[in-house]
């Protein structure tokens, strides 16, 4: 039932009383202990002072959708989203809605307990078996191999992945190491938002097939939370629609920001060569960066404005993070370890596409600022490889006007964040002495100059 289920005094327990906990098959003498308090993920709605813990694989995503909606719904539909198709990567608040500490969010939006708070949680096992197979079956076999999460080495290896876990999990509990991003799918529900201090503040949901009738109770009781904060009609019925309307996507599949996804993707250089391009018909580019620009973009994004990858455990410290990425690299090139989705951010340029064979195939563009005079010539460039490949000029000129309508939504170019970074990097030539040693074939390969601070 999706009714607020949890009627069992659960606050109680205790991790060495395994006389409080409920008689079943198993002792529970074993059991991993309740209430951690690692990752929080508050996501909520100032304007109607609603407020949800996302658990992984519970309808986390939905509910930001829900939430978004509800913060600001003219802007939400004026940017053609809908609350079935929004997904993780692309949702449209970001976190502009969300706050990752849950003493905090209470302190600064909730000290007189005015939010009303639900969470949605799931029969453990079927969690499980919806976070492995969602991101080790099919996030491997469908999405880009740089968004694959590791797995912890298993790929589609059930056993081996539980007992990998166990023993990730025991570790973490003995101090050992931090969570990663898959740790996070599949840690105890109870270790999500403070639960041993909240979580009877929250109006707790049992997740449902959308198809049962006990759905339609959800629907039910949703509906009367979000008329006691005062939602409009026509927004309550927007909402219901969402949720009656498809699953929601754990991929980029049905998202309008990556409109064509994999259909005009390959991933192996050779494989694509063999299909498309065995008679050199293809014009081929690329693009390549300043290395050290490139990689104080790549820290500043993941590590310090998403803060979705696991960033080597280093969190926002540049330091501890080029100490660690120098380690990886080279235990990867003796074979220790395969490459993360955060190695795949930071790794030489001339590692992709397999440079050292097909590098004098491509015409190299240099990253260059879209205010600098160098642009201009760059747009120049690749108006001449278009209409030699034929394009028509209505299209070659929709594309010039995208490449000078604004930046990327990744671009760091103009934070202050990446300035700083920037500041404090150069006046560390001990570490600016190891990105160089890391890209010095990319210095050499493209033709940049290395940094004047590396030699005073």
């Amino acid at each position: 039932m999706p009714n607020y289920a949890c009627s069992q005094k659960v606050a109680y327990f205790e991790s060495n009383r395994t006389d409080l906990i409920p008689k079943t098959g198993y002792n529970g003498l074993a059991a991993l202990p309740p209430f951690l308090s690692t990752d929080t993920h508050m996501i909520f709605s100032t304007r109607y002072k609603i407020g949800a813990c996302l658990i992984p694989k519970v309808m986390s995503t939905i509910m930001t959708a829900v939430l978004c909606y509800l913060q600001d719904s003219e802007a939400f539909i004026k940017n053609n989203r809908t609350i079935p198709t929004e997904t993780y990567a692309t949702r449209f608040c970001h976190d502009s809605i969300e706050n990752r500490h849950m003493d905090e969010w209470t302190r600064r939006y909730n000290r007189h307990g005015e939010y009303t708070t639900f969470t949605f949680v799931r029969e453990p096992i079927d969690r499980f078996l919806s976070a492995f197979v969602d991101k080790c079956v099919v996030e491997h076999r469908e999405k880009e191999e740089r968004f694959h999460l590791d797995c912890y080495g298993c790929s589609e290896d059930v056993a081996c992945f539980i007992y990998k876990m166990k023993d990730r999990i025991w570790k973490y509990v003995e101090g050992k190491h931090s969570l990663s991003v898959m740790d996070i799918h599949v840690i105890p529900q109870t270790w999500h938002c403070k639960m041993k201090y909240y979580m009877h503040d929250f109006t707790i949901f049992r997740y449902v097939s959308t198809s049962s009738d006990d759905y339609k109770v959800y629907l039910t009781e949703l509906t009367d939370i979000l008329m006691k904060q005062n939602v409009p009609q026509d927004q309550i019925y927007y909402v219901m629609s969402g949720l009656t309307g498809g699953h929601s996507p754990h991929s980029t599949s049905n998202s309008s920001v990556r409109f064509c996804n994999e259909s005009i993707e390959q991933w192996r250089i050779d494989e694509w060569t063999e299909q498309h391009n065995q008679q050199g018909e293809y014009t081929l580019f690329t693009f390549v960066r300043e290395p050290i620009n490139r990689f104080l973009s790549a820290f500043v994004n993941k590590c310090v404005v998403e803060k979705i990858l696991d960033c080597y455990d280093c969190g926002e410290d540049v330091e501890c993070f080029i100490y660690k990425l120098r380690d990886r690299m080279w235990k990867y090139l003796e074979g220790k370890h395969t490459l993360s989705v955060m190695d795949r951010h930071v790794i030489p340029q001339t590692w992709h596409c397999k440079m050292r064979y097909y590098l004098n195939e491509f015409t190299i563009f240099r990253y260059v600022s879209t205010s600098s005079t160098e642009y201009k010539i760059y747009l120049t460039e690749l108006t001449d490889i278009l209409m030699k490949r034929n394009v028509p000029q209505d299209q070659i000129s929709y594309v010039m006007r995208g490449l000078t309508g604004g930046h990327s939504p990744h671009s760091t170019s103009n934070s202050s964040a990446r300035s700083d970074y920037k500041s404090q990097l150069m006046s560390r030539p001990d570490l600016l002495k190891i990105l160089v040693d890391l890209y010095y074939y990319d210095f050499v390969t493209f033709g940049f100059p290395f940094p004047d601070q590396l030699w005073l």
